[in-house]
């Protein structure tokens, strides 16, 4: 990509290369922490009642009406998790006093996916056209070309 832009005089090119912040899958039962630290818990989908997040028997989010667009997610809470196996369980309240709790069907939701708290957006690289070789090498989740204007 850098080439082929030298190679055609855009020499105020830059190219911006982006990495996803890594998430660990609890949709299906246990997971795996590959190292300790502070994960935030995101559910994606809507939920109309209440729901409780809890990670080994412990209590670490709740979130109640939360009605998103297709595609969106709900931050549930975070915790302090240690490298390994992990138990995550979803607790879905009823009907109950607040306005549309009770609706039917219960929107969907899922995936349950863990991130590491601190990486809040991954990683952003910007480099010159003529360095884009060291982009080289690397796994990114979205490369692209911005010109000036």
């Amino acid at each position: 990509l850098g080439l082929l832009a030298i190679q055609h005089g855009l020499n105020n090119v830059r190219i911006l290369a982006a990495r996803h912040a890594p998430v660990y899958d609890a949709t299906k039962g246990p997971f795996e922490i590959p190292s300790a630290g502070r994960y935030t818990a995101w559910l994606g989908g809507s939920v109309r009642g209440s729901i409780e997040l809890f990670v080994d028997g412990h209590k670490i989010g709740d979130a109640r009406h939360e009605l998103e667009a297709e595609g969106s997610f709900i931050e549930l809470g975070e915790a302090k998790l240690g490298a390994g196996h992990h138990e995550a369980e979803l607790r879905f309240g009823g009907a109950d006093l607040h306005p549309g709790s009770g609706g039917f069907p219960r929107p969907p939701t899922g995936p349950l996916l863990f991130a590491p708290a601190d990486e809040e957006s991954g990683e952003l690289t910007a480099v010159p056209v003529d360095e884009a070789g060291s982009l080289c090498g690397k796994r990114w989740d979205w490369i692209e070309a911005l010109g000036s204007r």
